[in-house]
């Protein structure tokens, strides 16, 4: 029987897919420019990018069974913006980006919409909203 050789990607990998993925959406608060003092301490605390959450399965080479993976996202979005106009363009940039490298199958994608930004200030401090 022949050996089957095995690929395994890091969680990293699968993060920074969805990171790339996210820079073409529109209305993220996260995507906020680095430029000056503030910006650099926003990126310093971690207050400039959203946090990902991953959770992965293996596919089986011999079956050709595609690996699996699930996220969980907090982000932040500009205020106005449509939420769910938002989060379904995030959920489709995401699954084409992270499919089309990896071979993955995006199960599913969980989206907490943890904060408001307004277009010339801060990301605000937790706001509730209400779907």
């Amino acid at each position: 029987m022949d050996e089957i050789e095995k690929i395994t990607l890091r969680d990293e990998v699968f993060i920074d897919l969805a990171r790339a993925a996210m820079v073409r959406v529109n209305n993220l608060a996260e995507k906020l420019s680095a430029t000056g003092v503030t910006g650099f301490l926003r990126v310093v605390l971690g207050r400039n990018t959203p946090e990902i959450t991953v959770q992965q399965q293996a596919g089986d080479e011999e079956t050709e069974t595609p690996g699996r993976v699930t996220y969980g996202l907090k982000i932040a979005v500009y205020y106005g913006s449509s939420i769910p106009e938002t989060v379904r363009h995030l959920r489709q940039a995401i699954t084409e980006e992270v499919e089309s490298i990896t071979g993955y199958q995006v199960e599913r994608i969980d989206v907490l919409v943890e904060r408001w930004a307004h277009y010339n200030s801060e990301v605000t401090e937790e706001t509730s909203v209400e779907p």
